[in-house]
Formats: structure tokens, C-alpha cells, sequence
């Protein structure tokens, strides 16, 4: 159900699983993830929803304000009640993504129960205005206030919960908007009825606004910044949250907001899909909260019971939506109970103004008036599950869903200026307008969901065959890949070591995750564009282990640095050191990036000579902006060779030529804590050497024939290029449609996975395979797997992994870094 466009952006299958069961089984166990979860149920959703509730009841209240005479005491002119309530939508819409946006920078932690301060700060004011100017004013600083508050909370709650348990916890906390309008109305019951000098809807004000006041300045105090800096939690807790949200949907827990990133979420059709649909959504839900008491009214009630009567319908609401979104976190799928939302909508609001006599069939109308709330429901939050689910960029959620969710309040201005005093109390145009925009929301909906299907047609998905992928394709073996994992950290975790897997290999965020999940610390890449793919993907623990050198170079390693702070870079000389420095320099960022001295240790392709280290260090430690941490070194040359005692021999010359560097500049003072070095080949005996601190194996993952030939078959090899027979020429050789566009020959030719058959290539496109006599024959259509001699420049020429187990593809994912040579 998605096309190539769609991936990158993140828009999926809502119905794909969330994570794998071999995925799933690196992370955590089930229970301990259930108890973490229940304590975030249990510490973060009633404080977030008593706020959500007060927000709804300040936005809302002016409706109830309405029945009570709000306008007569204040002489309104006709029509300047409709003018408040559309003036609320303005900076509401305008001021929703910066305040979204500062969000995200300081902490919605922080910044939400700013928000909650003042809009209760404008409501109470509310209750001495004296004239429609002034509370014209209050109502345009109250959206402003109000504008950033829903968008937050979504993303906020998106970094505590996965996709498949965010659904019913936005329910819950978007159930209190209904209760809100419910509790509205009873509140405005009671307060009504109250005996005095002072005007009741002033008492409905001060109340509502005073206890916004008072739990925002306790909501300051509680929200926790991230479930990392949790006091309720221990640190195997913490922990855990940090690793299951890794793996899941989400890219990178509490990454820098990059904008300039975030926006390329407007590259994609599908976003002005879900923003069409927002627009729909939200002429039926202002129209609800707004002018439910109004509509009511039009059953022949006084101003009290008009209030009391709008309880039942909020109530029957928030149960609808909650049965709903538990629905749909059940069955892992949204649209289905998002278009049976507008259903209900379009229903309710076509029965209400079809009735002609209300007095007549005043169970009909009132039941009408409990659908139109039903369907306004679950689709708000729903929708927003939707595409937050599925976009894993922390900053392309926040920005969507601060325009989106904005978007649908925008429409109040529309609700506001249907209702026409000169049409009350039947209101025709705004009932039929407003079940028109709830069936084109339903039609709309319906039409996303059939172009995703549409594409699912044609591109491969989770759940499809082998046999359904075209050729050539890189497929990996999930079985052999994870054993392969497991292979090696079982065997080099126990000697004490870090490992930070060279993504060079892999190319893929998707994977460096699984490997992190297992226990990997981070990952290293060779190159700066190399980092900008894997970082925007969603992984930021980086390690660029070449050079970055020219100015071109040093400004977006700046911009990167400036997004994510825990990068790492090496450096070899006084020239790429004072560079790099200038430029940090130069910028508005005051921490230091982390530099490793990049060793020559025999490869003699870059680093600096053992006696150039000191010398170099005593540079670094003068530039403000560089803060040395270790040093590296890369036995490259060794990696490959076929003898073994030769290749630990002389890796373990390497290892001293490192260790005796590290600790000579230990010895006159500086800080080094990381000793980095290693790779397929060598990490055995790197990891024997005392000193070291952290490895970089990155082929063991797949592995090449290349290095199967040179350190053997410990590793599987779980990569390999689906290819077809495509033409015959001769009895014993035949044509497949994979050559140097697909394969690479750099480490020699490839092999066929079925040893009996050998592989030439014949070009860019075309390569042969031929067999000895006797051999059964290979016939056109046939499809065939072939092993890459060298796996780094392979993967770099293709878009997709797709990851199988007994010939089903589990999962697609990207090859983040893909062309990434700069």
C-alpha cells in the first residue's frame, strides 16, 4: 500500500506490524515492557489529560457563556459573537507551528504547561471585560496561547509509546475534550444557578480559569523531560525506554530540531492528502464545540437545561472513541474507524436538518445530536495516529501535525460564520454544510487509502513472496543476519570492548538499530554524507572515521554538529583540526564536537605518524571548539589476508603501534578514552589487546565471498541479489539481468549461492553463467541467488533490503546512505 515516495516520507500500511518478533526478541522481554508502559499510563495520561480537559473548557466555554446572556450584557452588535469566536482561530493557526516548534526545542515538558499558564491566565481576565473590545482581545491572545498545546502533546506522547500503543492513550487523553464539553455543560448547570450580584457566565470564567492556572504550575513541577531524565523510573527502565522506542517507528529519541529537514515532509502528496482530511474534520468538530448548546437550544429548553442537556451526547462521545481507538490499536489499522467517523458525522448533521417539527420527534433529533458527536470523535484522533505512526522523523511529525491539527481548528472560522443569527434556531446552511465537508471527508479518506492500495499492487510488501519481487534484488536472510549478530556479540562483548559497527556496510538506520538493540554502542561511518543519510534516518551515534577536509565539508559537518551534538570525528593533521575549529567557531554553537587522532598504523592511507600524535594533541587541547577524546587506527591492509597467523601477527604489531600512542599521550596528560580500532577480519584479536576500548567490525553482518575466502564460513552469508535467466545462448551457459549495475567487481566476480553454476559479467547490465556437463540446465524465467564478492559498494547500488525468512519478506528498508560518496 505504498510507493517508493511514500516510504521515504514514512507514510506506510497502517496495518504493517510495528516491529518483528526477531526484532522485537533483541530488545526486551514483553512483561517488562508492559510494566514500563502501565507506569507511564499511570504517571504521564491523568496529569495530560486534566490539562487537555482545562484547555478544551477555556477554548469551549464561550458557547455556555453564550446561553446565559453573554451577548445582551455586553451589547453585541449582530454578528460580533460569531466574530469572537472566529478571531480565536487566527493565531491559532498562524502561531501553531513556532510554538510547536519551541516545543520541540526546549522541552513539551516545559513548554506545555507554559501554554496552560496563560490561556488560564486569559480566562480568567475573561471575567472583567466590560465590553465586546476586550474580550475580543482576550480571545485573540487565548488562541494564540492554546495554538501549539494539542500538536505537542502528540508528539510528546510519541516519545514515550510505540505505534501500536499510541492510538488508545490519545483516546484517553482526547477523551477529556468530550468530557470537557460535558463537564461544560454541567459546570454551566450548576454555576447558573447561582444567586448574585456578579453576572454567572463572570463565575464560569474565574472558576475555569483559576484552576488552569493552579495545575500548571503543578504540571511544571511533574512532567518529566523525557523518559530518560524520568524520576519515577530506575535506569534499567530508562534503558529500556530509550531502546524500545530505537526500534520502533520513532527515528531518534530527543534528536535537535533541523527545520530546514523537518519541512521536506511538504515534498509529499500524501501530506496535502491528511491535510484535505484535517480541513473536512474540522468544520464538524468546531461546529460541535461550538455551537452544541445552541443546537440543543432548538429542543425547547431553557438556558439551564440546554446546558444539562449537552452532557449526554459529550459522554457518549468520548465512550465512542475510546471504543474505537481500542478498536483500532487492536486490530493495528485506522481508516476504517476514521471514515465510519465521518459516516456518523454526515448522518447526524443530514437527520437534524431533515427534521422539519422538532417537537415532534424530539428523541430522533436528540439522538441525532449524539451522532453528530460520536462521528466528530474518533477521527481527531485517529488521524493524527495516522500519519504520527507512520512518519519515524521526530521534526517532520511535529511540524505536520502543528499544521495539521491547526488546520482543522482553522475551520472554526467556517462553523463560526455558518451559524446565522438570522437562522436560528433550525440553522439549514450549517447543518448541510457541515455534513457535506463530513462525507468529503469520508470520500477523501477512502480515495488515500484505495491510491496506497493501488501502489501495494504493484511494489513489493511485508507478507509477499520472494517470487512476487522483480530482478535483480538485494534480499537478506533475517535467520543468518541475526545469528550472525548474535555470533559476534557472543563473542566479543565478554572481553569488555565496545562495539560500534561500521555502517559503511550497511548503509541502513533500520539496521544499525537492531544492532544497538543487541548491544552495539553506536555506529561509525566513512563518510560526512554518509552521516547527514544515516542521522536524518534516524540514527545519530556516529563516528565519521575519515578526514573531513575543505570548506564545503567543515560547513555541513557544522550543520550537522549543530543538529546532533554526540558526533565524532577523527582528525590527522593541524590543518583539519584549526579548519574545523574556525568554523565551529564561527557559528552560534558553544559546545565542543568530540575528536579522535586518526593513527597511522601500517595502511598508510590516512593518519598521522606515531611521532606526529603529541604533537597534535597538544594542538587540539588549544582549540576551544575540539575536545580530544581518543584515537583510532584502521588495519586495513590486514583485514583480507588469508593466513591466519600471519593476519593476527601482524594485527597485533598494529594494536601496539596504537596502544603504546594512546598511552604516551596518556602518559603526558591528555584524555583518552577511546582506544577505536578493528574490523571483520581483525576484531578477534584487536579485542585481545589490552587497551583497546571499542571495535568497528561491519561485513560480518552480510559477508562477501571476499572475506569468506579469507577468514572462512564463521559468519553466513545473509546477503545476497535475486537475479532472472533472461536468454540462452549454447547448451551450457545462459544470460541474467545482473552485471556491474547491480554487482561489483572490485574483490573479483560473484558467485552463484548454487556453486555448481559460475558467474562472468558481461557489461553493466548482463551477466553469464555457465556449468559443466551434466549439471541440470538452467532454462529461461529461471531466478537464481548470487553472492557479492565485495559487499560495501554493492549495497550502494541498490534503494531496498528486502528481509525475508522461509521465502516471505518481513521487512523493506531503505538503504539510507545510498550513492553517498561526498
Amino acid at each position: 500500500m505504498d510507493s517508493k515516495d511514500d516510504k521515504e516520507h514514512g507514510i506506510i500500511n497502517d496495518t504493517s506490524p510495528e516491529f518483528t518478533e526477531g526484532e522485537m526478541a533483541l530488545v526486551v522481554d514483553h512483561i517488562a515492557e508492559r510494566q514500563l508502559c502501565r507506569k507511564f499510563d499511570v504517571r504521564l495520561m491523568p496529569v495530560l489529560a486534566i490539562m487537555y480537559l482545562f484547555n478544551a473548557l477555556d477554548k469551549g466555554n464561550l458557547g455556555n457563556a453564550q446561553t446565559a446572556g453573554l451577548s445582551e450584557n455586553l451589547n453585541f452588535k449582530p454578528n460580533q459573537y460569531n466574530l469572537l469566536v472566529s478571531i480565536f482561530f487566527v493565531p491559532y493557526v498562524v502561531f501553531a507551528p513556532p510554538v510547536a516548534i519551541i516545543g520541540k526545542k526546549f522541552g513539551a515538558a516545559r513548554i506545555l504547561p507554559i501554554l496552560m499558564f496563560t490561556f488560564g491566565s486569559m480566562t480568567l481576565l475573561a471575567a472583567c471585560v466590560q465590553n465586546f473590545g476586550g474580550l475580543f482581545a482576550l480571545r485573540f491572545f487565548l488562541g494564540m496561547a492554546e495554538s501549539g498545546f494539542f500538536p505537542l502533546v502528540i508528539y510528546y506522547l510519541t516519545t514515550f509509546y510505540r505505534r501500536g500503543e499510541l492510538a488508545r492513550r490519545l483516546a484517553i487523553f482526547y477523551a477529556a475534550s468530550n468530557i470537557a464539553n460535558a463537564f461544560s455543560g454541567l459546570l454551566s448547570f450548576g454555576v447558573f444557578q447561582i444567586k448574585s450580584e456578579l453576572l454567572v457566565w463572570r463565575y464560569l470564567f474565574i472558576i475555569e480559569g483559576a484552576c488552569s492556572v493552579l495545575f500548571s504550575l503543578f504540571a511544571y513541577w511533574y512532567l518529566p523531560v523525557s523518559a530518560g531524565e524520568a524520576k519515577f523510573l530506575c535506569e534499567e527502565e530508562k534503558s529500556l525506554a530509550f531502546h524500545r522506542m530505537q526500534v520502533d517507528s520513532s527515528s531518534v529519541v530527543q534528536e535537535k530540531f533541523n527545520f530546514k529537514d523537518s519541512i521536506k515532509i511538504f515534498t509529499y502528496p500524501t501530506t496535502y492528502c491528511f491535510l484535505l482530511i484535517e480541513i473536512c474534520l474540522g468544520v464538524p468538530i468546531q461546529s460541535v464545540a461550538l455551537f452544541m448548546p445552541q443546537i440543543i437550544q432548538r429542543l425547547g429548553y431553557g438556558v439551564v437545561k440546554t446546558n444539562l442537556y449537552t452532557v449526554a451526547p459529550n459522554v457518549g462521545g468520548a465512550v465512542m472513541l475510546l471504543i474505537l481507538a481500542f478498536s483500532s490499536d487492536l486490530l493495528r489499522i485506522r481508516f476504517p474507524f476514521i471514515m465510519l467517523g465521518f459516516s456518523l458525522t454526515f448522518i447526524g448533521f443530514i437527520i437534524y436538518a431533515a427534521i422539519s417539527d422538532v417537537q415532534e420527534q424530539l428523541q430522533l433529533a436528540y439522538y441525532a445530536c449524539f451522532m453528530m458527536v460520536w462521528g466528530t470523535s474518533a477521527p481527531s484522533v485517529l488521524l493524527s495516529t495516522w500519519y504520527n505512526n507512520n512518519i519515524a522523523h521526530e521534526g517532520r511529525r511535529v511540524v505536520l501535525t502543528s499544521v495539521g491539527v491547526p488546520l482543522a481548528n482553522l475551520m472554526g472560522l467556517v462553523s463560526s460564520n455558518i451559524f446565522r443569527e438570522n437562522e436560528k434556531p433550525k440553522y439549514p446552511t450549517a447543518l448541510i454544510t457541515t455534513a457535506c465537508f463530513g462525507a468529503c471527508g469520508c470520500l477523501i479518506a477512502g480515495l488515500l487509502v484505495f491510491n496506497l492500495t493501488l501502489h501495494a499492487m504493484y511494489s513489493p510488501k511485508v507478507g509477499d513472496s520472494l517470487d512476487s519481487l522483480d530482478t535483480p534484488s538485494m534480499i537478506v536472510d533475517l535467520d543468518a543476519m541475526e545469528a550472525n549478530i548474535k555470533k559476534l556479540m557472543d563473542r566479543l562483548l565478554p572481553t569488555g570492548r565496545n562495539i560500534r559497527p561500521h555502517l559503511k556496510t550497511t548503509k541502513s538506520a533500520v539496521i544499525a538499530k537492531k544492532l544497538v538493540a543487541a548491544g552495539a554502542k553506536g555506529g561509525c561511518v566513512a563518510k560526512l554524507s554518509e552521516a547527514e543519510a544515516i542521522a536524518a534516518a534516524g540514527f545519530t551515534d556516529l563516528l565519521i572515521t575519515c578526514e573531513i577536509v575543505g570548506p564545503a565539508k567543515v560547513k555541513r559537518l557544522v550543520e550537522l554538529f549543530r543538529q546532533h551534538r554526540g558526533l565524532r570525528i577523527v582528525v590527522d593533521s593541524h590543518v583539519a583540526a584549526t579548519t574545523i575549529n574556525e568554523a565551529l567557531n564561527k557559528s552560534d554553537i558553544e559546545d565542543p564536537i568530540a575528536v579522535l587522532i586518526d593513527l597511522d598504523v601500517g595502511l598508510h592511507r590516512t593518519g598521522c605518524q606515531p611521532s606526529e600524535a603529541l604533537p597534535l594533541a597538544s594542538h587540539i587541547n588549544t582549540l576551544k571548539h575540539l575536545k580530544l577524546i581518543g584515537v583510532q587506527g584502521y588495519e586495513g591492509h590486514l583485514q583480507h589476508l588469508h593466513d591466519f597467523e600471519s593476519r593476527k601477527k601482524q594485527c597485533l604489531k598494529s594494536m601496539n603501534i596504537l596502544t603504546e600512542t594512546a598511552n604516551a599521550l596518556k602518559e603526558e596528560g591528555f584524555n583518552i578514552e577511546v582506544v577505536t580500532t578493528g574490523g571483520t577480519g581483525t576484531a578477534d584479536f584487536c579485542a585481545t589487546v589490552p587497551g583497546v576500548t571499542e571495535l568497528q567490525p561491519g561485513s560480518f553482518i552480510f559477508m562477501d565471498t571476499d572475506y569468506r575466502n579469507a577468514i572462512g564460513a564463521y559468519y553466513s552469508q545473509s546477503l545476497s541479489f535475486l537475479a532472472t535467466v533472461i536468454s540462452k545462448q549454447g547448451e551450457r551457459q545462459v544470460t541474467i539481468d545482473t552485471g556491474l549495475k547491480s554487482l561489483t567487481t572490485d574483490s573479483g566476480l560473484a558467485e552463484c549461492k548454487d556453486s555448481k553454476y559460475i558467474y562472468n559479467q558481461l557489461g553493466d547490465e548482463h551477466g553469464s553463467l555457465t556449468w559443466e556437463k551434466g549439471t541440470p540446465e538452467l532454462k529461461i524465467g529461471d531466478r537464481i541467488e548470487m553472492i557479492p564478492s565485495h559487499i560495501d559498494p554493492t549495497v550502494n547500488l541498490h534503494d531496498f533490503y528486502y528481509a525475508y525468512r522461509n521465502g516471505v519478506i518481513q521487512e523493506i528498508w531503505p538503504v539510507d546512505s545510498r550513492g553517498k560518496v561526498q
